[in-house]
């Protein structure tokens, strides 16, 4: 199957994901059935996955793959795909974000190698549904596609893996023999000057709370400027309360309150958001940490040094390790690879 080719299957489901994204925004009944009961099912494995984060997921998703996006994406590599020879590449799956790992699966089928994906228990829905689109459009890439919710049975030539820090090590020692990238836990921060507009803060909110702030491109650590005024943020992040409505929030946001007021520790709370500051660099859900600067070059430089932990850094401007701007650390572009790896690159030394 030729690269026009599939880009045009691709660019294909990210209008359907368009169209029906819309139609729910519209209206949720409207939404064709099979896509809502995957939602559904969806909702009923996870209990972060609330039908807004699915619909955010799948907005997401629809970025990428705008013809834009995917032909930007591949200019870098020529004529390097499809690879004359595939291999099997084995993706271990979060289940933190819906259909997290599309990007992977993704770069796979563009690269013309075959995907054998192992389901995170959390999230068995989204990404099976969407390869049933693709085949359909396309039934020649059905055998290059292959899920797992156990192990993984065949063999396999190369791995990716997405897990945390303690998973990292497992997989280092069971995958450490083949071709593998290998994914640790990391965070996104941001990096304020106390002169963003009211839309800034705004799209900010967005980059801390959207889904739940359990993913690594979600902003868990803000740099402030001495003498930063908190007020306005906190009386933006109001507009987020629907985040209240989720008991597993809830929970967690009075569990990490409980217990800084045992500690005795001061923060900022508008009543489902905690402010601490703490030189940490993942904060727990519900808590945003922050830290305060006066030296702009020292904290470029300082979080150059912990680049390793970051995923990436929103901020209005500034040379900093994959800057974003407010409201778009979630809606990463075709090359804006997990931990800066590129993926396409690690998938063209397999051929």
């Amino acid at each position: 199957m030729e690269m026009e080719q599939r880009i045009g299957v691709f660019v294909r489901l990210g209008k359907d994901l368009r169209n029906v994204t819309a139609m729910w925004r519209e209206n949720p009944s409207s939404m064709p059935d099979v896509w809502r009961r995957t939602m559904e099912k969806s909702e009923r494995e996870n209990g972060w996955f609330t039908p807004e984060n699915q619909i955010k997921a799948l907005e997401g998703l629809s970025v990428l793959l705008s013809e834009q996006s995917l032909r930007e994406g591949l200019a870098p590599y020529g004529s390097l795909f499809p690879v004359s020879k595939p291999k099997t590449v084995a993706v271990i799956m979060a289940g933190n974000i819906p259909a997290v790992n599309f990007a992977d699966f993704l770069y796979a089928l563009l690269s013309g190698h075959r995907f054998v994906g192992k389901l995170s228990s959390a999230d068995t829905c989204w990404l099976p549904f969407l390869a049933g689109e693709i085949t359909e459009l396309a039934p020649e890439l059905k055998p290059f596609i292959r899920f797992e919710t156990e192990t993984i049975r065949d063999s396999f030539d190369a791995v990716i893996a997405t897990g945390s820090g303690n998973t990292a090590r497992y997989f280092e020692y069971y995958f450490g023999r083949y071709p593998h990238i290998i994914r640790k836990n990391r965070t996104s921060v941001a990096v304020l000057t106390g002169n963003e507009t009211p839309q800034q803060r705004e799209a900010l909110g967005h980059d801390i709370s959207d889904f739940y702030g359990l993913g690594c491109r979600n902003v868990s650590k803000l740099f402030v400027p001495e003498g930063y005024d908190f007020i306005p943020l906190l009386q933006t992040l109001e507009s987020f309360t629907p985040l209240a409505e989720n008991h597993k929030y809830v929970n967690n946001y009075e569990y990490h309150r409980s217990l800084l007021l045992l500690n005795g520790d001061p923060f900022f709370d508008n009543g489902f958001f905690l402010l601490h500051r703490n030189e940490k660099w993942g904060a727990p859900v519900g808590t945003v940490f922050y830290e305060y600067y006066t030296d702009q070059n020292e904290l470029n430089a300082k979080i150059l040094r912990h680049e390793d932990q970051i995923q990436c850094t929103v901020a209005a401007e500034g040379d900093f390790p994959r800057r974003v701007d407010f409201g778009k650390s979630q809606v990463p572009a075709f090359s804006d690879f997990p931990d800066g790896i590129d993926v396409m690159q690690f998938l063209g030394g397999l051929a």
